[in-house]
């Protein structure tokens, strides 16, 4: 599981930057912002920031994206999760 969230790293990564770069979402700089992901026993994986305010944004819409391509093998069982924290860069 953590070599498929870390190939999906510069992904999340393009997300930051791209949230930062932007000056509506440019006040992002330095929050945390914890992805909540969820896979299926069918390798699908689902993702929403714990940030409701940040989970709507299109920032959340560019992290879900990229969270909704990451290939999982499929498994018995019950669905799965994983908390990955993300750093969204530094405040000035």
């Amino acid at each position: 599981m953590q070599s498929i969230i870390a190939r999906s790293r510069p992904g999340f990564d393009a997300c930051v930057e791209k949230a930062l770069a932007d000056p509506v979402t440019a006040s992002y700089a330095g929050r945390k912002a914890a992805l909540l992901l969820l896979v299926a026993p069918n390798g699908k994986a689902e993702a929403a920031l714990e940030d409701g305010e940040l989970d709507a944004s299109p920032f959340g819409a560019c992290l879900r994206r990229v969270a909704a391509k990451m290939g999982f093998p499929a498994f018995q069982g019950d669905d799965f999760g994983a908390r990955i924290v993300l750093v969204l860069g530094r405040a000035n």
